[in-house]
């Protein structure tokens, strides 16, 4: 196999692999990241009153935000480096 029909079956790999995924979505015309917020995803009463409790929390403040970032980003850079 030469270097075309390698880029060739991996175009058509990619294609089609992004056919696939976008079309085991049942519903058309609705946005998938849209569920979780409008509630229509198989949630008890409870479970979506716990679920807006919990999505109304704040769990870290801004600079608690920022600490976690920066630790993040050492641990990336210690791994790329490494």
């Amino acid at each position: 196999m030469n270097r075309r029909d390698s880029l060739k079956a991996l175009a058509v790999g990619t294609v089609s692999v992004g056919t696939l995924l976008t079309s085991c979505d049942k519903k058309e015309g609705t946005d998938s990241t849209a569920k979780g917020e409008s509630g229509v995803y198989g949630r008890t009463p409870e479970e979506t009153l716990r679920d807006e409790k919990l999505l109304g929390e704040k769990f870290f403040t801004a600079a608690e935000y920022l600490k976690t970032i920066a630790q993040g980003v050492q641990v990336m850079h210690k791994l790329l480096i490494s």
